[in-house]
């Protein structure tokens, strides 16, 4: 696997973090920071490197080019999820791919710690102009529903949404190959049918 870590390895310097910067927009600070919610979503990349390696597949395999964002999943009121067990946040990755011409979002959410099983959604959106209000709105109701999918809201917003079970993957990060394959082929199959 080789050429799928190298491929990480050079995705970590690329990885859009959702972070301010020139030109950008800066987050409103706090007394010395207290309550900084600084998106630092690209330190937690590794525990994206199954999913990664699945994405390395698609394109290795079909050709398949994507963009890649991960973020911090949101503080909320009452709820503990945005943290992992221990106590680093929780990210999600928002993969997205341009395939003859339709539009198709891929969600990833970090359960590295085994809090819950949750697989991967592939999404067409109905309304791209509105994705990232309801992007916002699915990582809260994600947190709300402890590390659940917000499904009924899905619906509201997808054309479609098709769920992939997750191969199994041991604690290092570590899939059977074959598995890597299925994976990387049922996401294909769904994109290009």
């Amino acid at each position: 696997m080789d050429d799928a870590q190298e491929y990480i390895d050079e995705l970590i310097g690329d990885v859009n973090a959702d972070e301010p910067g020139i030109g950008g927009t800066v987050k409103a600070g706090d007394f010395e920071g207290v309550k900084d919610q600084t998106d630092d979503a690209h330190l937690y990349l590794d525990r994206f490197s199954a999913f990664m390696q699945m994405l390395y597949k698609l394109e290795e395999k079909y050709g398949i080019q994507y963009s890649l964002t991960l973020k911090v999943l949101p503080e909320v009121a009452g709820f503990t999820k945005h943290l992992k067990a221990d106590n680093n946040p929780r990210c999600i990755a928002e993969v997205h791919f341009l395939l003859q011409g339709q539009h198709f979002i891929l969600l990833e959410v970090d359960t590295s710690d085994n809090a819950t099983r949750l697989s991967t959604q592939l999404l067409t959106i109905k309304d791209m102009n509105s994705w990232e209000e309801d992007y916002e709105k699915i990582r809260k109701f994600i947190i709300q529903k402890t590390l659940n999918w917000p499904h009924n809201f899905i619906k509201r917003i997808a054309i479609q949404q098709v769920r992939f079970n997750h191969p199994r993957i041991d604690e290092g990060q570590k899939v059977a190959v074959e598995d890597l394959e299925s994976w990387a082929n049922r996401v294909y199959m769904c994109l290009t049918k």
